[in-house]
């Protein structure tokens, strides 16, 4: 399965867009969600997929820039809150400062490195408004001062706890698999 070119895979996708149902806006139109059916595209049904029926999935709250840094080098991308202001709406490239006081609401986004440009450190951040957005579906946002409070409730991750006796964790999936006796 391919969504937006991307390779997805086989999961599960309860819910579907449509002209019905719960509205919330997105950009200059309201999009709205429905609930299509009970059973995932593997038969699976939608109880079973949901975040804590796996019992070694963990949820984890990152709350330092060392921390977080870690964490994305040794195990991927986190979540990060943050508040929206009218100036982020029009943002284009190079590092996100606000310099409107107009909120707009709250937003989330895949945090995916850091670095520093021009002298300015900053978080390495995938959108979900698309690629005509931004920098190409991306921004960098201020890091290590709390920028539209980016940094005030952590970073977020899921994560995969394994027995170490009798699993290792498989680097392309992210998931526990059993270690083979040699």
């Amino acid at each position: 399965m391919y969504a937006n070119g991307y390779h997805i895979g086989s999961g599960c996708y309860p819910y579907e867009v449509s002209t019905t149902g719960s509205a919330f806006w997105f950009g200059s139109s309201y999009i709205s969600a429905t609930c299509k059916d009970s059973t995932c595209i593997d038969g699976q049904s939608v109880e079973d997929t949901r975040m804590g029926a796996e019992p070694k999935i963990k949820h984890v709250t990152l709350r330092n820039t060392e921390e977080t840094k870690d964490f994305i080098k040794t195990r991927g991308s986190v979540s990060m809150i943050f508040a929206v202001f009218a100036d982020f709406f029009n943002y284009r490239n190079g590092v996100y400062v606000r310099t409107s006081d107009v909120f707009s609401g709250w937003h989330a986004a895949k945090v995916l490195g850091w670095g520093t440009e021009n002298g300015v450190d900053y978080w390495l951040c995938a959108n979900s408004w698309g690629t005509a957005w931004g920098d190409d579906g991306f921004f960098k946002i201020k890091r290590g001062v709390d920028e539209a409070n980016c940094e005030r409730f952590g970073f977020s991750a899921l994560v995969w706890e394994c027995d170490e006796s009798t699993e290792i964790v498989n680097e392309e999936t992210g998931r526990c698999e059993l270690v083979e006796s040699l």
